[in-house]
């Protein structure tokens, strides 16, 4: 029975884990889209996804934290014991996106130390926060 549990426990992390890796995409890529629209996409060359390189070249930090900040809380709330965890997976899908072009294309991501720290600073520092306050408000029921 514990191993059904604790198999159960893992599958439920791991999905979590997902969710907070495509909430990542969405806080870059929702306020691009409700700003620009999906047909302005401009970056379509060396690139696997226009979209979400059109939506970082264009990023707007004030809705991205705060989406992510939302996301945080929701994550924080429901799954408290990974919140940390679940903070840091926010920028997983960034990073894998990021190193699969600079595989493809090896002349983007030129300065990619200081864009993967963007990436911590803008979406996974708010993440992070509000799924430390979303596990202190589950804490506290």
């Amino acid at each position: 029975m514990f191993l059904i549990t604790m198999k159960n426990s893992l599958i439920l992390d791991l999905l979590f884990i997902l969710f907070a890796a495509f909430s990542g995409i969405v806080g870059v890529v929702l306020p691009y889209i409700v700003l620009n629209g999906f047909h302005n996409t401009p970056y379509a060359s060396e690139t696997i996804s226009p979209l979400l390189s059109s939506a970082w070249e264009g990023f707007n930090p004030i809705p991205s934290v705060l989406i992510m900040i939302f996301m945080g809380i929701v994550l924080g709330l429901l799954r408290p014991q990974r919140w940390i965890i679940l903070g840091l997976s926010s920028v997983l899908m960034l990073l894998i996106v990021a190193n699969i072009e600079m595989n493809i294309y090896p002349t983007s991501h030129n300065l990619f130390p200081f864009e993967f720290a963007l990436y911590f600073i803008f979406i996974g520092a708010p993440t992070l926060l509000g799924t430390f306050f979303g596990s202190k408000i589950r804490k506290k029921k």
